[in-house]
């Protein structure tokens, strides 16, 4: 591969046509930072050339210069204020990178540009629930599920957990069962379901019912593991509980959550064993003799 790119190196020149080659035979050796100062050049060269502008962000973006990326996409648009794809690039990676308020201006300018994307609605709609603002969201996944032609598992799914932030439970729910008869393979809409009923309704055995759905369906899913693990505590069934407590401790990456896990296995160990110890005790005590 390196001889390609010296070969290639040798016969394309610094103008604008041959940086561009030359940047996009590095993004395709996944070679991003020696893309980023092809790219660089060429804007410098051409600095009203948004497709360079395009090309530098996705090359920034790769190499993990967020901010630079989104700089990128900013000047392209200014040359281009219409262009669908990089107003799609620059909202997706606020919303990627947690950059909420601005996600969602940008979401929505990107959509007026291309109003049929559902991808992108899909994303304005877990962006506004993550703002809090459940309603708006409703609104976003009623207008993807009005406009498919097919049923979408996630725009069920999304609109059921923003019924469910507004208190409308019952609908919240049957978005939720509608989202996972649509999708076998997928336990997130069980899961969800679960939790609405544990946390909204106090149901606790509609819950459990669903979140063994949710593991018959991807059996490492650790919210699932572990929001049943707790039902299962709660109601008596500590082995049941302490094994998928078990299971759910290797999966966690976060160190905190991971900690808490330690924790509830080591208080559930602690109280079996203090109510087996005095029936050992029993057993173990030579019976009197009678007087």
């Amino acid at each position: 591969m390196g001889v390609t790119i010296d070969l290639l190196k040798g016969r394309v020149d610094d103008s604008m046509r041959g940086l561009k080659i030359l940047g996009r035979a590095y993004m395709a050796l996944a070679e991003y930072s020696e893309a980023r100062g092809a790219f660089q050049r060429a804007c410098a060269l051409e600095p009203r050339d948004s497709q360079a502008w395009l090309w530098l962000g996705e090359a920034c973006e790769r190499d993990r210069y967020f901010d630079r990326a989104l700089d990128a996409y900013r000047r392209g648009l200014q040359f281009e204020p219409k262009s669908e794809v990089l107003s799609e690039h620059l909202a997706i990676l606020l919303a990627d990178l947690g950059r909420l308020a601005e996600a969602s201006t940008a979401l929505r300018r990107a959509l007026e540009l291309d109003p049929k994307n559902n991808d992108l609605r899909l994303r304005l709609g877990a962006v506004e629930l993550a703002r809090g603002l459940p309603a708006e969201a409703e609104a976003v996944y009623d207008e993807v599920l009005r406009d498919a032609k097919d049923p979408d598992p996630q725009a069920f799914v999304g609109r059921g957990l923003a019924r469910a932030q507004r208190g409308n439970v019952a609908p919240a729910v049957a978005d939720l069962e509608q989202a996972a008869s649509l999708s076998k393979d997928d336990a997130d809409p069980s899961y969800n379901s679960g939790w609405i009923r544990e946390e909204k309704l106090g149901d606790r055995a509609a819950a459990e019912a669903a979140y063994r759905e949710a593991l018959k369906r991807n059996a490492n899913h650790l919210n699932a593991m572990i929001r049943l693990a707790g039902i299962l505590n709660a109601t008596a069934r500590a082995p049941e509980a302490l094994a998928l407590y078990n299971r759910a401790l290797p999966l966690a990456v976060d160190p905190r959550q991971k900690s808490q896990i330690r924790d509830v296995i080591e208080t559930i160990t602690k109280e079996s064993d203090a109510q087996s110890r005095p029936q050992a005790e029993t057993q173990s005590r030579p019976a009197s003799r009678p007087l």
